[in-house]
């Protein structure tokens, strides 16, 4: 993520987006800036476990599979889900990595047959970024990102082969032989 974050802060946006970005920065900071663990609860409560129920509710419970029926294309469905998904936050100089996690949210929640499997991912995400903002602050986790190095390009080559990986591996899963196999133990 923090590499497509990289190439998504490369991109020239206009004056007017960079401005846009910087209210919603502003915004994000008071909510997210507290000194105690009762402020760090409810943060976690309202932007990790809440944004992830509801939103994957929204965009992998309804918008997925509204599309899925529309364009009769699971992929397809899964891409444009995620585009509105990231559209949808406004939010323009993350909107790649956001992208890309509304596809991986997509797909595990198709792989999977459960919205909770997205629900966790998405909880495990956001509470990530929580942990590091509460730990390393804000300017550390901004400088963290724009310092990209070549160990960060490696890590990142070794997680999307470590996705693909999973991936591949829950596909050929078969939960009913897993619970026939559980059952007879």
């Amino acid at each position: 993520i923090d590499f497509i974050t990289l190439l998504n802060q490369k991109i020239p946006f206009p004056q007017s987006v960079l401005n846009m970005e910087e209210k919603a920065a502003q915004i994000t900071m008071l909510f997210m800036q507290t000194n105690t663990w009762q402020g760090f609860a409810v943060n976690v409560l309202i932007m990790a476990v809440g944004a992830a129920i509801t939103e994957e509710f929204v965009f992998r419970g309804v918008v997925l599979q509204v599309l899925r029926k529309w364009t009769r294309n699971i992929h397809a469905a899964v891409w444009i889900s995620a585009f509105i998904f990231s559209f949808i936050h406004m939010q323009f100089l993350g909107f790649f990595p956001r992208l890309l996690l509304g596809v991986v949210l997509g797909y595990a929640f198709v792989y999977t047959g459960s919205i909770w499997t997205s629900v966790l991912i998405h909880f495990l995400n956001n509470f990530a970024a929580l942990m590091a903002f509460q730990v390393l602050g804000a300017q550390a986790l901004q400088e963290q990102v724009l310092n990209l190095n070549a160990i960060g390009v490696v890590t990142a080559v070794i997680s999307l082969a470590a996705a693909i990986f999973i991936f591949i591996r829950m596909r050929k899963l078969d939960m009913a032989d897993l619970v026939k196999t559980k059952n007879q133990d």
